[in-house]
């Protein structure tokens, strides 16, 4: 008897443009956030705490990231983490969606806008919604297998790397 364990595939469903290349920029920060306010009864963070450290951790591993003056600051919004469109995560945790917002600022002089007192504001060079789901991927295994479901933290770790690995590729 052979043991066959499925694993969560992240999918991204929003309408972002794919770029042809990965962005070579320099990141000087990355700033992991979670907004959940929209929704009330959201209880996600009870659960994965370390959302947004995880989820730097997966940026910084993806990016160039260099104590520079004038890097990028790459600010990651996660806006909503729900269960088949419910916030309210049953008692397991689980979740399968992961929404949020991805904004590149320029620290470069070129981007700076004075205004009439003589500020500068930092302008964003790029940003996009991100919205990415997991599934289980269909699989046919052999008839003396036994099939192991993806577990919550399978779902997890699918939804923190492809976000991850979404916001990098639609850099540019």
């Amino acid at each position: 008897m052979k043991i066959f364990r499925t694993t969560a595939l992240a999918l991204v469903t929003a309408a972002v443009a794919t770029t042809a290349y990965a962005y070579d920029g320099t990141v000087a920060e990355i700033d992991v956030k979670t907004e959940l306010s929209d929704f009330a009864n959201s209880n996600a963070l009870e659960y994965w705490p370390d959302l947004e450290k995880d989820l730097s951790i997966a940026l910084a591993n993806r990016l160039k990231l260099e104590d520079v003056p004038n890097g990028d600051r790459l600010v990651v919004t996660i806006s909503d983490i729900n269960l088949n469109g419910n916030p309210t995560l049953p008692q397991t945790g689980e979740f399968n969606q992961l929404e949020g917002a991805v904004v590149l600022y320029d620290y470069g002089d070129e981007t700076r806008d004075a205004d009439d007192n003589g500020s500068t504001t930092i302008i964003a060079e790029r940003s996009f919604p991100l919205r990415l789901s997991a599934v289980a991927g269909d699989v046919i295994a052999p008839a003396d297998t036994i099939v192991i479901p993806p577990s919550k933290d399978d779902f997890y770790t699918a939804l923190v790397n492809g976000f991850a690995d979404a916001t990098v590729d639609n850099l540019d």
